[in-house]
């Protein structure tokens, strides 16, 4: 029931939030939203610098920021593949990481694809959280049921 309440609470206030988010203005992050923005930041940052990897490695990540994202953070702007390749990008590792204040910081990834990221999330969540709802009440059925059949 936990994971059920806190699940659907999270997905609630992350639909308000995705919907509350103009490019102009930034509303704090709520709840687990942090340690989703450090996550992404890292994950981007890696996958910046990855072109010696495999392709594998970060295709559902570009695929998922070029289709997604603002192209001001895609990988053609901002891959760096040769040694002195010159980008376009906006996201930039050293000024998201010295910056006190992370969620005003339009250097880090996760604040310029915030909106989309959280409108993500929830597509995610929501569908979990329904199912769990339709399983516990299932359950609940079963074990009243159950006590009626032993009366």
């Amino acid at each position: 029931l936990y994971f059920l309440n806190s699940s659907l609470w999270t997905a609630r206030q992350f639909k308000v939030a995705s919907s509350s988010i103009t490019t102009s203005t930034s509303i704090p992050y709520i709840s687990v939203e942090k340690q989703i923005a450090n996550t992404f930041n890292s994950l981007y940052f890696s996958a910046i610098d990855g072109c010696g990897q495999s392709n594998q490695v970060y295709a559902f990540l570009w695929k998922w920021i070029n289709s997604n994202c603002p192209s001001t953070i895609s990988a053609d702007n901002c891959q760096v593949c040769a040694p002195y390749s010159i980008t376009m990008c906006q996201a930039d590792l050293k000024t998201c990481r010295e910056d006190s204040d992370r969620t005003t910081n339009f250097a880090c990834p996760y604040n310029i694809c915030r909106r989309e990221l959280l409108s993500y999330v929830v597509t995610q969540i929501l569908p979990i959280s329904v199912g769990a709802l339709v399983f516990l009440s299932f359950q609940g059925l079963i074990y009243l049921l159950t006590i009626m059949l032993a009366c």
